[in-house]
C-alpha cells in the first residue's frame, strides 16, 4: 500500500498486471487471478488490464451481470477496441436484448470497416444483421447483407480484372468468371 501511494495507482496497475503474468507463467493461477483483478482495479481505465480480466474472468463465472459487466468494463477502458465491444453485442444477443445488440455490433462495424473480404469482418456482419433483423428492421438487414455482398463481387471483378486485363473489355466475360469463381 504504502509503494502504491508512492508509484500512483496508474503505475501499480500496470506492475500488478505484468506481476499477475508471470504468476500466470510459473502456474500460481490463484495468484494470477489475485493480481489480475488488483490491477484492473486500480486503474479501470487500463485497457490491457481490463481486457485480460474480462477475457479469463467472463468465463470463471455463471453470472450473466458480472460476465456483462466486466466486458463493459472492458469497453470503457478503450471505447475504440471492437472486441469486447463485439463480445458484449454477442452475448446480448444470446439473451434476446436485440435491439442492443444490434446497436453494439453496428459500431463495432463501425470501427472495424474494411472493403476487403476478411471473414471476422463478415461474420460481424452476419450477426449485425441478425441482431437487426430480430429487432424488427428485416429490411434494413437485408440491405446491409446486399450491400456486402455487392462489394465482395466488385472486388472479385477486380482482382480477376487485374490478372486478365482483357477481361475489362468484355464485361459478360469477366461475370462468367465470377460466376465461375464463386461455384
Amino acid at each position: 500500500p504504502e509503494q502504491r501511494s508512492a508509484v500512483g495507482d496508474a503505475v501499480a496497475a500496470r506492475l500488478s498486471r505484468d506481476y499477475a503474468l508471470l504468476l500466470r507463467r510459473t502456474g500460481d493461477i490463484a495468484g494470477f487471478e489475485r493480481r489480475l483483478a488488483d490491477a484492473a482495479a486500480l486503474d479501470p481505465s487500463y485497457p490491457e488490464a481490463a481486457a485480460l480480466a474480462a477475457g479469463y474472468f467472463r468465463f470463471a463465472t455463471e453470472d450473466e451481470a458480472k460476465q456483462a459487466e466486466l466486458l463493459l468494463a472492458a469497453l470503457v477502458a478503450n471505447p475504440l477496441d471492437p472486441l469486447p465491444m463485439r463480445s458484449f453485442a454477442t452475448t446480448m444477443l444470446d439473451r434476446g436484448a436485440y435491439r442492443t445488440a444490434a446497436r453494439f455490433l453496428g459500431i463495432a462495424a463501425d470501427l472495424s470497416r474494411t472493403e476487403f473480404p476478411i471473414l471476422a469482418f463478415d461474420e460481424l456482419l452476419g450477426d449485425l444483421a441478425l441482431a437487426t433483423w430480430a429487432a424488427g428492421r428485416g429490411r434494413e438487414a437485408e440491405d446491409l447483407l446486399r450491400r456486402r455482398q455487392t462489394r465482395m463481387h466488385e472486388y472479385a471483378r477486380d482482382q480477376m480484372a487485374r490478372q486478365d486485363p482483357s477481361l475489362l473489355g468484355n464485361p459478360e466475360l469477366l461475370g462468367g468468371h465470377l460466376v465461375d469463381a464463386q461455384v
